[in-house]
């Protein structure tokens, strides 16, 4: 690209600054709405215009005064990377590949487990029972007075 229209580009959007981004996903960002009419472009992230100043950037679907809104739904539907479909039931996981199920921790040394919950009843108070520790202690005491 010429100078006039720089290769990469920062957004600013209520102090919060983005990018580097090349000028061809600025545009496609237009036109998903992710960038707005209202925010700041810089190419050099320190002096800032609004998005107005540069409509080189604005897709040729949205500088129309008269916007086709089925032109514009269309033109968002082939930008959008997203499928549409929930990605939680699609196979992650390349062909051939299978991917792991159940634990995938390795099991834990029986000494290190033993020694990590006594640290725990240690910390939530399950250390030596005082309420049998003072009947014992009195006892003692009882004896030992018995005895002088």
């Amino acid at each position: 690209m010429n100078s006039s229209h720089p290769e990469f580009w920062y957004t600013r959007r209520e102090g919060r600054i983005r990018g580097p981004f090349p000028a061809t996903e600025v545009s496609r960002y237009i036109l998903l709405g992710r960038i707005r009419l209202e925010d700041e472009l810089s190419a050099d992230g320190e002096n800032w215009q609004p998005l107005s100043a540069h409509p080189g950037l604005i897709p040729d679907v949205m500088r129309h005064a008269e916007v086709d809104e089925a032109a514009l739904a269309a033109a968002r539907a082939a930008a959008d990377e997203r499928s549409g479909q929930d990605r939680r039931t699609r196979r992650l996981a390349p062909p051939g590949i299978e991917r792991r199920r159940g634990e995938r921790r390795a099991p834990e040394d029986p000494l290190l487990a033993a020694h990590r919950a006594e640290l725990h009843r240690r910390a939530v108070g399950g250390g030596p029972r005082l309420s049998l520790l003072v009947p014992l202690l009195l006892l003692v005491v009882a004896v030992a007075l018995l005895l002088i």
